[in-house]
Order: structure tokens, then C-alpha cells, then sequence
């Protein structure tokens, strides 16, 4: 037998080898990771998770990673209202808001190991009929809004709207139940107070209270708005809420029910508050290096290409590296979208302390 015959009959051994120990390794039980996010980014999570698991993701060169998605509020988890324990529990968890981990109860051992990966603002956002009304340049801020529930208390008649639209209806996610709608809470104080950094103190003064009630006193209804204010609002009208501070996404993903003979239009408010979706991992002496490696696999999967299509679903990517055919972020530029929008100052989440002021007070 010649060499080079030998030198073949190896190679094809060694390749044969080489398939044969790859093929045993997938058709090992996968290591499971469960991910909990909150709903404002399930959909794109679930799409990056499909396509993680599709793509056979593998960790110490030899064990296969599988992914599910579970679904729940922030508030829900750091105001322990699920029963997360050291039997049952997901591996990771994606808050909307990093505040959320910092808020958690200490039986509850999740850190942050990915501090964004996505953003999205909270955006004012009305009819346009309505706007015209309250604003002559169509912009809509706290001192607008402020200003309008302290006429008549928001008579549109007072305003200089039609008698018939009755009183201003406002909406926004329900603080108790959505950390959006905390995030609304901690917007409407940072401009209040003229500070990005909210004092506890300056949240129990009578002026800042007035201040504050007159506006949450504009929402007829949270249970009525349901978990999607902008949805409502798009198929509903001007029937539930006339004017709303919302996170970008929800706009963006009822942009189809929002321009029609009467549009919505909106507004980015100078002081504002962004929702950073990060990861967090459960970590305890019960996780193993594998699941650990495993959380990081898909933290890094979400962070290369589920970047590509935070977009799609109306999320900011890290860096707000969009680009201008992005079909949601160019389709909401008739309404109000901006590409790079400008915002005088952005609040920071005050300690959980405080935050449990503001909802006592206003939730």
C-alpha cells in the first residue's frame, strides 16, 4: 500500500471521527435555560430565542443549550408577588428596568450580567385634535399637561376644545402593576423637582403632591386602559384617553391604528426616562457552570445578532445603531418618531424607598 493511499485512509478515519463525536454531542440532551422578560420585549426575546435554538448553540465545546421563555412584570417579581424560591425559579431574567434587580428582596439572588440590551423612552403621545388645543407648536410636556388639569380641571370646554369632549382624559401604564408606569412616576417628579436624581423628601412636600395628584386625577380608568394604552387608544379612540405617556414601543407596534383621520402625535419630554432591558442571572450555590456558561451564551447571542432585530419589534438596539429604513422607527416619523431624539435630562430610578413613596401616593 502506497503512502499516499495510507496518508487518505487516515484522513477519512480522522474526518469520520471528527463527524462521528459531533453528531454524539448533538444528540445529547440539551442543558434547559429558562428565561423570564418582561412583556414589553417578549416578542423580539422569543424571536431571538427561536433563532438561538435553531443555530445549536454549544458551551464547553460539548453541551448543547436550549431556551424557553416564560413572561412577567417587573413589579410582579421585586414586589414578590411570584413565587420565585430556590426550587423553582428561572435561570435569567430580563426586567425592563435594571432598577427592578436593584428592588428585589435578598431571597431573591439575580445579578445583572448584561446592563442593556435594548432601550426604549417613554414617549407623550395625543390626537391630534387634541393637541392643537393644548399646545400651539403640537408639543406635548409635564407643564402642558400640568397646566391643562389645573384649568377646570381639564374641562376641554375651559381649554378651548369642544363642550362635548368632556373633561381631558390622560393615560399611562398602572404604577402598581407596570414599571412603566412608575417610570411615568419618576419622569413627572424628575421635572418637578428639576433633578435627575429624585429626594425622597421633596416627594412628601404638599406642593409636589398637588402638582402630582391633579395629573394621576386625569386618568378615568387604569383597568380600562388595560396592559397596551396605545392599542387601546388605537382601536378605540378618543373614547378611553385622549392623551398618553407611553414607552416608544407601544407606539411603535400600533402604528397601523394611530394614523388615521385623527393621528396621534408625539412627543419626546425633556425630562425623560428610558427602559433598558438587562439580564440578569440567578445566581446561588445551587448553579451550575453549566447553566452559568449557558446564560452568558445566550446573553451573548442576544447581544450580536439579536441586535439585528430589536428594530423589528419597535426596541432600540444598544447604541441606538439603527439605521433610517428601519421600517417602525421610519413609518412612526409621520407621528412624531425620531431616529435620535434629544431629551434635556434622564432620570435615574430613585432607591426602592422611594419608589414605594410614589406608589403609595399615586400607584
Amino acid at each position: 500500500m502506497s503512502r499516499g493511499t495510507i496518508v487518505l485512509i487516515l484522513f477519512v478515519i480522522i474526518i469520520a471521527a471528527i463527524i462521528g463525536v459531533s453528531q454524539f454531542f448533538t444528540n445529547q440532551p440539551p442543558v434547559e435555560i429558562s428565561v423570564a422578560v418582561n412583556p414589553l420585549a417578549e416578542d423580539w426575546i422569543r424571536a431571538v430565542a427561536d433563532d438561538f435554538n435553531e443555530s445549536e448553540i454549544f458551551v464547553n465545546g460539548t453541551t448543547r443549550v436550549q431556551v424557553t421563555i416564560t413572561t412577567v412584570a417587573d413589579n410582579a417579581v421585586w414586589g414578590d408577588d411570584v413565587n420565585w424560591s430556590q426550587d423553582s425559579h428561572p435561570d435569567a431574567w430580563i426586567p425592563a428596568d435594571p432598577a427592578s434587580v436593584m428592588y428585589l428582596s435578598s431571597n431573591i439572588p439575580m445579578g445583572i450580567i448584561t446592563d442593556s440590551t435594548a432601550s426604549t423612552p417613554l414617549v407623550w403621545g395625543g390626537f391630534e385634535s387634541r393637541v392643537a388645543v393644548l399646545s400651539d407648536d403640537g408639543t406635548l410636556d409635564w407643564d402642558v399637561i400640568a397646566d391643562a388639569v389645573a384649568t377646570d380641571d381639564g374641562n376641554w370646554a375651559s381649554l378651548g376644545g369642544e363642550r362635548g369632549w368632556g373633561f381631558l382624559k390622560l393615560a399611562y401604564p398602572s404604577p402598581t402593576n407596570d414599571i412603566a408606569g412608575l417610570a411615568v412616576l419618576f419622569s413627572g417628579a424628575g421635572h418637578f423637582t428639576g433633578s435627575t436624581t429624585l429626594d425622597r423628601q421633596q416627594l412628601l412636600e404638599d406642593d409636589f403632591n398637588d402638582w402630582m395628584n391633579a395629573i394621576v386625577n386625569a386618568v378615568p380608568n387604569f383597568n380600562t386602559l388595560g396592559s397596551d394604552p396605545a392599542g387601546t387608544m388605537a382601536s378605540r379612540g378618543t373614547s378611553v384617553a385622549e392623551i398618553a405617556l407611553l414607552p416608544e414601543v407601544l407606539w411603535l407596534n400600533n402604528l397601523d391604528g394611530l394614523q388615521g383621520s385623527d393621528p396621534i402625535t408625539l412627543s419626546y419630554p425633556d425630562t425623560g426616562y428610558e427602559l433598558t432591558f438587562p439580564i440578569a442571572l440567578w445566581d446561588d450555590n445551587a448553579t451550575t457552570d453549566d447553566t452559568r456558561a449557558s446564560v452568558q451564551a445566550f446573553a451573548d447571542y442576544v447581544m450580536d445578532a439579536g441586535q439585528l432585530r430589536a428594530e423589528n419589534f419597535g426596541l432600540r438596539p444598544v447604541g441606538n445603531e439603527r439605521t433610517e429604513t428601519s421600517s417602525l422607527f421610519t413609518q412612526g416619523a409621520d407621528i412624531g418618531i425620531l431616529l435620535e431624539p434629544t431629551t434635556s435630562q434622564i432620570v435615574t430610578a430613585p432607591d426602592k424607598n422611594t419608589a414605594e413613596t410614589l406608589l403609595e401616593r399615586f400607584g
